[in-house]
Order: structure tokens, then sequence, then C-alpha cells
């Protein structure tokens, strides 16, 4: 970690140039509006139609899909959540015959009835068209072995330099949800790697008060939703992703909107002592604290009727017994003077911390019932 910013690019060299771009890549603003809507109102008569749940669901809300003109009306539709998807299992969300489908994806259900997914041939060729653009986009060639393309955890700007660092390649972030249709929803571009750009010709991106659900404007950080706009298996409205973010404007595809790197989920939001405190704010901060490992937990705990958090993080190899005090209290300070909290800091052994074969758990809830 000794070189800066400017040896670690001199040591990955110049990114490769973009490429040739697909026709959606090229499309102007208007076009891709044009675009989105006749396959949105396309996917809204083909949920309706199809999928009882979605018939119910817009009944009851008083919607039809004739009463979505414009992207911006369908704020007025009602939002599918993953409990809806579970509540449906195992087929109640598909909106074609189970003969058609060619492939299922299904969740391991281990905080509930499981999630399955279902393709038709074309929604396997769109993905694959996705997956292919994506990888170009984030600079991948034949041949390469200069490219890391990452996913499934927020991680921050100080993890993608110790990734570029120690492993001599670009890092570039990549966003898709199994629900919607897997990784691909939205790549960093190579030329620029400055948030996600997502494929707005497949997936049409909101962003919401994560609590009272109202719509929130462009660059305002909320709760990102997506609704699909060519699946047949299995089409989502206003999917709730539960993952925090906000939209800004199109710079390499200057077309589709870009959503900023996933700061954390609204369902790991920590509220301490009246401050919002995520997980990647603590990552964020450790990696600056020579010694800390990023592999930490946080354990909300109650005592006298406050709620206190302790991060357990893990040692680097070579940190000393004697040297962990000091890299605690750095944490600590760190934390206060940039979250606005007072956490309690406790540094474990290397590789004792639990690990799970999917997505590791930042937040334990320790603290009993009131």
């Amino acid at each position: 970690m000794a070189h800066g910013p400017g040896g670690r690019q001199a040591r990955l060299g110049t990114p490769p140039e973009t490429g040739e771009l697909d026709a959606a890549e090229r499309l102007s603003a208007d076009e891709l509006r044009s675009l989105q809507t006749e396959r949105l109102r396309w996917t809204l008569r083909h949920a309706y139609a199809n999928v009882p749940f979605y018939r119910k669901k817009f009944d009851l809300a008083g919607v039809r899909p004739e009463d979505c003109r414009s992207p911006e009306d369908l704020a007025g539709f009602p939002v599918t959540t993953k409990d809806d998807l579970r509540d449906n299992y195992p087929a109640g969300m598909f909106a074609v015959q189970q003969a058609e489908i060619r492939r299922i994806h299904a969740s391991s259900g281990t905080t509930g009835q499981p999630t399955v997914c279902g393709y038709t041939a074309a929604d396997l060729d769109a993905w694959a068209g996705l997956m292919a653009r994506s990888i170009r986009a984030a600079g991948g060639r034949p041949g390469d072995l200069e490219i890391g393309i990452f996913g499934a955890e927020p991680w921050t700007e100080e993890m993608r330099a110790e990734l570029e660092e120690r492993a001599g390649l670009h890092a570039v972030d990549i966003y898709g949800l199994s629900e919607v249709m897997g990784p691909g929803v939205a790549v960093e571009c190579i030329e620029t790697k400055d948030g996600l750009t997502v494929w707005e010709d497949h997936f049409y991106p909101e962003v919401i008060d994560p609590f009272s659900g109202v719509p929130l404007g462009p660059g305002e950080r909320g709760e990102i939703l997506f609704t699909s706009l060519t699946k047949q298996a299995m089409p989502l409205i206003r999917y709730r992703t539960r993952d925090l973010t906000r939209l800004l404007p199109g710079t390499a595809r200057p077309a589709h909107r870009r959503m900023e790197r996933v700061t954390g989920r609204s369902d790991d939001m920590i509220v301490l002592r009246g401050v919002n405190v995520f997980p990647t704010q603590i990552e964020e901060l450790l990696l600056r604290v020579p010694g800390l490992s990023p592999h930490f937990q946080l354990v909300l705990t109650s005592r006298d009727h406050l709620d206190e958090l302790t991060v357990h993080v893990e040692a680097r190899p070579g940190l000393a017994a004697d040297q962990r005090p000091a890299a605690a209290g750095a944490l600590t300070a760190l934390v206060r003077d940039n979250v606005g909290v007072r956490v309690d800091v406790s540094v474990a052994d290397p590789d004792t911390i639990e690990r799970s074969a999917g997505k590791m758990r930042r937040v334990i809830d320790e603290r009993r019932p009131s």
C-alpha cells in the first residue's frame, strides 16, 4: 500500500479502448425514453394479463396498464417486495406457461421461503447480451487478465485502491440481483470508473425514501427500485431492492443514467442514538488504519437503556498484540469525527470472524426486545 494513486495507475497501465458500442448504447436520450415507454407499457400489460398477483395488486391500487403513458407515471403503481416473491413460491410470479421456462434460479432460503426466478429462452438471450455488453464496458477483451469485475458486496474507493494495488488490475464494479436478472443490470465503464451505468433499455430505475416510499429526485440518495422492461417469464414491477444509492446523469454512455456505488442496505442501516450508521462507512474508515483488515462485524447491544455499537475487526497479519489498542483507538476516533457516534472497537486475530459462503453478515443485533 505504499504507492500513491499515480504509482498505482502507472502499474495498472492505460485502460483498454471502449471499442464498438451496440445500438442501445448509442441511443440518444429521446430515443431511449421512447424505447422505455414502449417496453414499459408492454411489461405492465403482460404482467396484468398473466400474473394474478399483479392483477389483484393493480386493481386494489386503482391503476391499469394503460394509465402509464410515460416512465414517470410508474410512480403511481404499487411496489413489489421480496416477501411477495416468497408468498408466491414457487411459480406464482411466472407470466408464461411452465413449459416455456428454460432455466430456474432459486435462493437458498436461509432467511425464509426461497425465492424462485424463471427465464424463457428469450430472457436468457437478453441476459447473455447484457453480460457481454457489461464485460466489454468494464474493459474485458479476449485474452485479458488485467480486468477484475467485482460485485455482490458494497465496497469503497479504499477497497478498490487496495484491490488494484495488490492484484495489479483495474477493479470495476458490477451490480445485479437474481430477482431482477442477475449480474449485468448495471456496470462501471472502464474509461470513467465513476459509478455504474444502468442498462436502461432493459431496466427502469427509480429511487424512493426507504421509509415513506415517496419518490426522490435526481441526485437524492435512497432505495433503488427496478422495473424490468423485457423479461417474459417473470416481469417485475417497481421491485424494492433495499439497496441504498442515488441516480446521476450518464457519462460514458450519456443516455443511460448512472447509479452511485451502493452505500448499504436499508435493512442494514443502524440508527445509533439518532445517527444513521452504515457498514460501508465503517469499512471506509477502518481501511485508513494500518494493521486493520476489511473483515469486520458490527454488534449492537443495549446497556442501561442505551444502545451501544462494537466494531469487531480482524488484525492484519503482522500487527503485534501491543499495537492493537492504538489501532482500536484510531478507529474509534475516526468514527467519532466522521460519523458522529462513539463506538467500541475490538481487534481480533486474523481469520477469526465468522465467514459465510454467501454475503458476509455485517450487522448482529443482540439487543433484547423491549
